[in-house]
């Protein structure tokens, strides 16, 4: 029989989006799934929008009796909800664009395992297989996918990192075990695949298999100095749950590369989400003479033609 995977759907007044993720998650081809709503005590119209949806008996609703929180209702969705081999979290305000995604999963992962490798996690919609040294690499699966090392994966991920907490399946039992979703940080998703990482191995696939809804209530886009302070909190805990895998020449690069792409990220998000001269003023603040900076700096000008048209 095929592995059970569960499709979790946290949501929090969301009744805008929720349905289009519940339609994006039965439209999956694969055959053994159960989708999980877990609604976070929503004050909005949620409730309703998801009650035509349960004549679908994969699909199972759950309303916490008072608001746990974003990160929270993730652990509680993963521990006490879910009932599948492999899992992932598919937020209400997001969608699949790939009906094929768990099932190319399933049977990548399947494969790799005939050959040896122990899978802990699939991550698609990953866009850097071409930076990946090839001495890294267990094996390739197709043009798309190849299967390397976690732990490799971990060390490396400054300059191959890169994924989505919708495109990555993930082995449930050994989320609880090594705990994840249990900080309440914007970064939480990293925090717990990353941890998952130092467990097994990854496949790696680069196609897209859905879209993430940006918009002005993304938490990840609502406070961005708590977004940069979290970030440096894992950066330090993940160096510290990995020290004993690695030389310490080795975590300390990891670490001073990861600080770097940290910050790096901040200045990107806080020019981004602001307007006007105002993109410019702080990019010119913050310029340094790295490919990444000139990369933004691009960006916001080629941003800046495009709305004057």
């Amino acid at each position: 029989m095929q592995p059970r995977v569960t499709i979790m759907i946290p949501t929090f007044n969301q009744e805008d989006f929720i349905g289009e993720a519940i339609e994006s998650a039965m439209a999956q081809d694969y055959k053994n799934i159960e989708i999980i709503i877990s609604d976070d005590n929503s004050q909005d119209g949620t409730r309703e929008k998801v009650k035509k949806y349960l004549l679908d008996k994969r699909i199972k609703y759950f309303r916490n009796e008072v608001n746990l929180g974003r990160v929270m209702n993730y652990r509680k969705l993963l521990n006490e909800y879910s009932n599948g081999d492999w899992v992932v979290n598919l937020d209400g305000d997001d969608y699949f664009s790939d009906n094929e995604f768990i099932s190319k999963a399933i049977n990548s992962i399947k494969f790799a395992e005939k050959i040896g490798a122990t899978i802990v996690a699939y991550l698609a919609n990953h866009r850097s297989l071409q930076k990946i040294d090839s001495k890294l690499i267990i094996a390739r699966l197709d043009e798309h996918s190849l299967v390397m090392s976690g732990r490799e994966y971990f060390i490396n991920y400054y300059n191959i990192g890169g994924f989505t907490h919708m495109a990555c399946i993930y082995k449930r039992d050994l989320g609880i075990i090594t705990k994840i979703y249990s900080c309440d940080l914007v970064a939480a998703d990293f925090l717990s695949i990353m941890r998952l990482a130092l467990n097994g191995d990854f496949i790696l696939a680069d196609y897209e298999v859905g879209t993430w809804r940006r918009h002005s209530k993304n938490v990840s886009q609502t406070n961005l100095k708590r977004k940069y302070r979290d970030n440096i909190y894992v950066i330090e805990s993940l160096a510290n749950d990995a020290k004993d895998s690695f030389e310490p020449n080795e975590m300390e690069l990891w670490l001073n590369e990861m600080r770097k792409k940290n910050r790096e990220g901040y200045v990107s998000d806080l020019i981004f989400n602001s307007e006007g001269h105002q993109q410019f003023r702080l990019a010119l603040q913050n310029f340094k003479f790295r490919y990444s900076y000139f990369m933004l700096l691009y960006n916001l000008i080629k941003k800046s033609i495009s709305s004057m048209k």
